[in-house]
């Protein structure tokens, strides 16, 4: 039995534990392969008590928290609902709860204990091999345990409360399985809820396999849990069976397409540090994103790989220069923006005419952005003769030495949260300014900037990595965030005062 957390046991139609005896019943070993404890480069073993005690969250059984699932579980609902209508159109076909519930692929995410859990069950299984590859894990203990569910093995173990994925792993099915959980057991935090493909898509025949990816790349699974908001980063998984033929992990256009997609939407992507080299990345043959393949490199192109390739050529790849310009040009179009308006409407309308100058120069930025931003790039590659495979290229190799490693601010991802935030200040402290003083509607334009502004500041507390850039640093624990977020509210108050002190007599 597998535990979806400390709280209660999950309901399964039959034990997992139970589905592994049976399928072991009917299939014998694939292999002559002795059984024994699983030892990889480094070492290292997992104990399932040990992360049974880091994964205990006790803040999962609290009311609020209660709400929350409550809350998440009827969104989840409803975005099936809508998905699953899409589906019939093309749409990547989702998976389906016993209760008839569709699922999106955001929610089929797995515990770090789940993994570990999983990764102890099958090592004492008889038909454990220690040289198995990713590949023949899968229909040795996969696919038999979800066999007519519907569910990938994620969703299977979670279908009482789905979990909703916030660490997209980019792997590659051909590398070494014991090697794999280790490397992900030893690079993941308690508080992680992982999308492995493996796991979390329905392991069934090669037709419902390619239904769930759909027609459109930019809907497919993979897509859809990399630029959902609760993806917080990307971790990259190397492999030494791709470095040994001298192919490289991203001589696999699926891993290709997974960066872009985590660059184009602000992700961290970390590549796990004891294989970080050229040689695992892009390999001696390999050598550019522009010759990965999909599927058997000696057959014709499929339709996964004609669709990621379409999708690079028209889409290049945002990089972290892009994302920094984008932004860049924002700022300036509302800072000149609010410039111009003073300027322009001059006397007692000043601070009238900055707000309207603020909101035009915020209209053009997001016009920009959202509308021609893309072409802008694609115009400016051209004439650098940089196509998208190129700058794939510059995004695994930035990856490679750390530069992707801090959160961006991207406008799709992050801008409504911003505006929602800072105009809700500036209408609050408007209000306040004109409720308690005389004659304060004269002053509410002012209030408004300045609660803007106050916005602002509070955005960046509660959004602590977005300083990623500046300060370089990547905060994963939830724990570390609020204690940074803390400390930063903190200073900020005593700043005021300080400030007030300090100028006395100025």
């Amino acid at each position: 039995m597998v535990s979806s957390g400390p709280c209660k046991m999950m309901l399964l139609p039959v034990p997992v534990s139970t589905r592994l005896d049976q399928a072991h019943a009917d299939s014998a070993p694939d292999s002559d392969c002795e059984t024994g404890t699983f030892s990889s480069s480094r070492g290292s073993s997992v104990s399932s008590d040990s992360c049974r005690s880091q994964e205990a969250d006790p803040t999962r059984c609290l009311p609020c928290n209660a709400l929350r699932l409550r809350w998440q579980r009827r969104r989840m609902e409803q975005e099936g609902e809508q998905a699953a209508e899409r589906s019939v159109a093309g749409g990547p076909k989702l998976q389906r709860l016993p209760d008839g519930t569709w699922v999106t692929a955001k929610f089929w995410g797995i515990s770090r204990h789940q993994i570990a859990e999983l990764y102890k069950t099958c090592r004492r299984d008889d038909r454990w091999c220690d040289t198995d590859s990713v590949s023949q894990f899968v229909p040795k203990f996969v696919a038999p345990v979800t066999d007519g569910t519907q569910m990938g093995y994620a969703l299977l173990v979670n279908q009482e409360s789905p979990q909703q994925v916030n660490l997209m792993i980019s792997h590659a099915w051909v590398e070494n399985a014991g090697v794999f959980f280790e490397d992900v057991l030893a690079n993941t935090y308690e508080h992680e809820i992982a999308y492995i493909c493996f796991l979390s898509n329905y392991q069934g025949s090669a037709e419902e396999i390619d239904a769930q990816l759909g027609n459109n790349i930019l809907t497919s699974p993979f897509t859809e849990v990399i630029k959902n908001p609760a993806c917080e980063r990307m971790m990259v998984v190397p492999n030494e069976e791709l470095r040994w033929n001298a192919q490289g992990l991203y001589s696999r256009l699926w891993c290709d397409w997974e960066i872009k997609v985590a660059a184009d939407s602000g992700l961290p992507i970390s590549v796990i540090e004891q294989r970080n080299t050229d040689c695992h990345l892009l390999g001696a043959t390999t050598l550019s994103s522009r010759n990965a393949r999909c599927g058997d490199p000696n057959r014709p192109m499929n339709k996964d790989e004609r669709l990621i390739r379409d999708a690079i050529k028209n889409l290049p790849p945002e990089t972290t220069r892009s994302h920094a310009l984008g932004l860049s040009f924002f700022c300036l179009s509302t800072a000149y923006g609010a410039e111009i308006g003073k300027v322009v409407v001059p006397g007692d309308m000043t601070t009238t005419g900055m707000i309207v100058g603020l909101l035009i120069g915020v209209a053009l930025g997001c016009v920009f952005m959202f509308c021609l931003a893309a072409n802008v790039r694609s115009c400016v590659a051209r004439a650098r003769q940089r196509d998208g495979y190129k700058v794939l290229d510059s995004i695994i190799k930035g990856a490679q030495v750390g530069s992707y490693s801090c959160r961006r601010f991207t406008m799709e991802r992050d801008l409504p949260a911003l505006a929602a935030v800072c105009i809700t200040c500036g209408v609050i402290d408007g209000a306040v300014r004109c409720l308690t003083r005389a004659n304060g509607w004269i002053q509410m334009p002012a209030a408004f900037l300045e609660g803007t502004g106050s916005g602002g500041l509070l955005w960046a507390m509660f959004n602590i990595n977005m300083m990623g850039p500046w300060t370089g640093v990547f905060l994963v624990r939830p724990a570390a965030q609020r204690c940074c977020a803390a400390l930063l509210a903190v200073l900020t108050m005593m700043g005021s005062p300080l400030g007030v002190y300090l100028s006395e007599g100025c």
